[in-house]
Order: C-alpha cells, then sequence, then structure tokens
C-alpha cells in the first residue's frame, strides 16, 4: 500500500512539475505600458499578457491572464508599450506596430481602427527608438532625426497644420543630432 501511494505522489509531482513548465518563460526584457506587458525571450521571440481588446497583443481578447506568443519571428530587438499598443524595432532596423490604431497613432498609413498583426512603419530601415502615448508616437532614426504621427490637433507632433490624424510618419522638423525622445 505505501508502495502505491508513493507512487501516486511521484507522478503528481512530476505532473505539477511539467504542467508548471509549460507557461514558464525566461525573459531577457519586460516592456510595461498601459495594462499589458510584453517580454522578449533569449530566443528573440515576443510574449504578452493583460489588456488586450485592442490588439496590442495581436488579439482582440479583453485579457490574457498567462503569456501568449505573438508570432513566430525571432528578430525583434526593442519593444515599447503604448497604451493600447505595442511597437518593436527588428534587429535589422525596421519598425513595426500592432494594436489600438486611433487618429493613426500606429502610422501604418491605415485609419483601420484595430489592428491585430504586427504591420511594418514604412520601409525605412534605420529606426533607434520608438516613443509611443496614448493617440500619437515619437520615434528616433540612427540618423538624428525625429519622425512623428498620429494625433496632431494641437500640434503635439511638432509640425504644422494642425491635423486630426497623421496617417505616417512625419519629420519633426529639420535637425539631425537628435539622442533621446519621450512621450
Amino acid at each position: 500500500l505505501n508502495y502505491r501511494l508513493m507512487k501516486k505522489f511521484l507522478l503528481f509531482i512530476l505532473f505539477y512539475v511539467f504542467s508548471i513548465s509549460i507557461y514558464a518563460q525566461c525573459y531577457e526584457t519586460l516592456t510595461f505600458g498601459g495594462a499589458h506587458t510584453i517580454g522578449k525571450t533569449s530566443n528573440g521571440l515576443l510574449w504578452g499578457w493583460g489588456y488586450g481588446a485592442g490588439g496590442q497583443l495581436l488579439t482582440t481578447n479583453e485579457t490574457e491572464p498567462n503569456p501568449i506568443q505573438l508570432g513566430t519571428s525571432t528578430d525583434w530587438n526593442i519593444v515599447s508599450n503604448g497604451v493600447v499598443n505595442t511597437f518593436a524595432i527588428k534587429n535589422n532596423g525596421t519598425l513595426w506596430g500592432c494594436g489600438n490604431n486611433q487618429y493613426g497613432s500606429l502610422g501604418v498609413n491605415s485609419s483601420t481602427q484595430f489592428i491585430t498583426s504586427f504591420q511594418q512603419i514604412t520601409t525605412s530601415t534605420n529606426w533607434a527608438k520608438v516613443a509611443p502615448s496614448y493617440f500619437f508616437t515619437i520615434a528616433l532614426k540612427a540618423d538624428g532625426t525625429i519622425w512623428a504621427w498620429g494625433q496632431n490637433d494641437e500640434y503635439q507632433l511638432g509640425n504644422s497644420p494642425a491635423t486630426a490624424q497623421q496617417l505616417s510618419p512625419i519629420q519633426v522638423g529639420t535637425a539631425t543630432d537628435w539622442v533621446e525622445i519621450a512621450t
């Protein structure tokens, strides 16, 4: 009888450890923003959890309580979360976004409200940093120029004329020596 009980106990422990390891991840980086979190694993995959109704987790589920894999690309370099969107720069310098696109805040030259897959933002390959806000986004290129898109009704993008929405990135000013951005 003791042998059977011990065997059941060991099988339970083995099952328990195996089931926990399915959800365990080792993240190189964690990015927090809005009500969602993105983790990048050592193999370059992105995983996300939290609020996802805007498409920022490549889904429109209200919440994702456990990490879900965000696509199959393994060449992500930098991730930045907006309130209801997610941006990522790949190792090749291309910029990608998904989530809520109100006022064109994703910069993908579309007025579609929710985008549930990563979309490339222009064909440029020299993006260095991205700083999303709620309805507009600012990014820095490796050449020291600043670019912006999204809501510009109060000149948030630093450009005239004021417009309700800027659907694709436009350069802010003419300076080429910017090193940092924030929204």
